[in-house]
């Protein structure tokens, strides 16, 4: 498990596993079914200031895209979120 922290557009300002992904655009990525998650963070965390999303992400240690649930917090102008595999 790790955190990561978007800014209220969409920008990765942190990541706990890749540094790589810092000050890319993330608003537009898609889980493994369409689902624009970034996106729905972002508005989510700009009108309600925190919330819950479920989506699909690739599971590297069993090799399987499987279900996640992600929670998110805006706090001044950073989105702070985390997820959890469901299985």
């Amino acid at each position: 498990m790790y955190i990561y922290v978007l800014n209220p557009k969409g920008t990765m300002l942190a990541h706990g596993v890749n540094n790589k992904f810092l000050g890319q655009e993330f608003i537009d990525l898609k889980d493994s079914d369409g689902k624009l998650f970034i996106k729905e963070i972002v508005d989510t965390a700009n009108a309600k200031g925190s919330g819950w999303v479920d989506y699909k992400w690739y599971q590297p240690v069993v090799k399987k895209w499987l279900p996640k649930i992600g929670y998110f917090e805006k706090v001044d102008n950073l989105i702070i979120c985390s997820g959890v595999y469901k299985e």
